[in-house]
């Protein structure tokens, strides 16, 4: 249903009434929401569904977001799933998966994702990828951090088990080692310039980073 459709409804409930949007909905006999696309210009959305569109600005209440595009706007609670956050204040709530670009994270969890940039205030890190930001605050349990080198090479590094991504490979240090010793290649060919600046880049964990440890 369109929103001049959905308004109608007998079950529509009053906050998606007030709103500012257009897009395509669905809602069941309890009242339940689904977003299934469109534009969330303004308001605030309490409880239901959001599959995928972009959002403008408003106060996102509860419920759960499967995909879409996050322009701006407060989250206070909920999923979120999957998806892309380009800028916004995140008050609470279970983050699982996406790309965060810009904003501020009060407080809430962080499952899985890539963290481009943004102030982290507080809350739980369980796992994903970290290339850039202010952390301020908060409980960090597992996850890569993007290291930066002269060489602008894709390398992470696991602060809480110590391991090394290069690419898209994840190894210990030790096994690193071996690995640079042998014969063996992935995409990078030895002989490479790019090669040895990746190998570089690496002594530079281990010395610098990890003071030396395998």
């Amino acid at each position: 249903m369109n929103r001049s459709e959905t308004i109608k409804h007998p079950n529509c409930p009053q906050w998606l009434k007030d709103a500012d949007w257009k897009g395509d909905v669905t809602i069941d006999d309890s009242g339940f929401v689904t977003f299934h696309k469109g534009t969330w210009k303004d308001g605030m959305w309490c409880d239901g569904t959001w599959c995928d569109g972009t959002w403008c600005d408003g106060n996102w209440e509860g419920g759960n977001w499967k995909g879409g595009n996050w322009e701006g706007g407060n989250w206070k609670g909920g999923n979120w799933e999957s998806g892309t956050w380009m800028r916004g204040i995140w008050k609470s709530g279970a983050w699982k998966s996406g790309d965060w670009y810009s904003g501020t994270w009060c407080d809430g969890t962080w499952e899985g994702g890539t963290w481009y940039n943004g102030a982290w205030k507080d809350g739980t890190w369980m796992s994903g990828v970290w290339y850039g930001g202010a952390w301020r605050g908060g409980k960090w349990l597992n996850g890569f951090v993007f290291v930066e080198t002269s060489c602008n090479c894709q390398l992470f590094l696991n602060n809480t088990t110590n391991e090394i991504k290069i690419g898209c490979k994840i190894k210990t240090a030790a096994d690193w080692y071996k690995w640079f010793d042998s014969n063996e290649e992935y995409d990078t060919p030895r002989n490479s310039k790019e090669f040895k600046q990746i190998y570089k880049a690496f002594l530079y964990v281990i010395e610098v980073l990890l003071g030396g440890k395998q």
